[in-house]
């Protein structure tokens, strides 16, 4: 099953998810273990892998629990996950993420990023219609701190069949309140988990 959000602008529909209690595992999963875990849960193949969706989110969330103490003391978010979703039959470049927020004290109520499409060698490539290079994709919330990590995926973005990879350029985020945390260049590191890959040069 797949859950859509579309571009900036609209509304979103989320997977349902919730800080739930710790469990134990088996030791089958690697280190950043979880990033398998998003991408099985995403892709419906957690009962071929053993696990539940319960027992995943809270693989994401004790994983990434000291990245988002930081997070929480500095900017309160971060990406857990981020990428190219599909290249579909048409050429469609669909992005998607799991998004967490690490502020106690506030919801987010929207992710707008500027991402850029490349190749297999590095090379920036534009949408074969309009020739856009840049897009600009939003997730719209709310998702407060105890709501847990959340995926988002949007539809196309732009369409080249040899896009193989999507690279963030900018982050904003806005949370319940009016408080922005705006995040680009070498400061945009801090929006991601160690282990995402937002750049595509290689």
């Amino acid at each position: 099953m797949r859950f859509v959000l579309s571009a900036v602008g609209g509304a979103g529909v989320l997977f349902a998810g919730a800080a739930y209690p710790t469990s134990e595992y088996d030791g089958q999963w690697p280190p950043y273990a979880s990033a398998q875990c998003t991408s099985a849960l995403a892709h419906g193949e957690l009962s071929n892998r053993g696990m539940n969706d319960r027992e995943c989110n809270q693989l994401i969330l004790d994983e990434g629990r000291p990245l988002a103490a930081r997070a929480a003391a500095q900017h309160g978010f971060y990406f857990y996950d981020f990428g190219l979703w599909d290249v579909n039959s048409v050429g469609g470049v669909e992005p998607h993420a799991w998004i967490v927020n690490a502020n106690p004290n506030a919801a987010i109520k929207y992710v707008t990023m500027t991402i850029r499409m490349f190749n297999a060698v590095g090379d920036p490539v534009r949408s074969s219609i309009g020739n856009q290079g840049s897009f600009s994709i939003r997730f719209t919330g709310p998702l407060a701190n105890e709501d847990g990590p959340k995926q988002a995926h949007w539809e196309p973005v732009g369409y080249n069949h040899s896009a193989t990879c999507i690279q963030a350029e900018t982050v904003t985020v806005e949370f319940m309140g009016g408080k922005k945390v705006s995040f680009s260049g070498k400061n945009l590191a801090k929006a991601f988990h160690p282990s995402v890959k937002y750049r595509c040069k290689l």
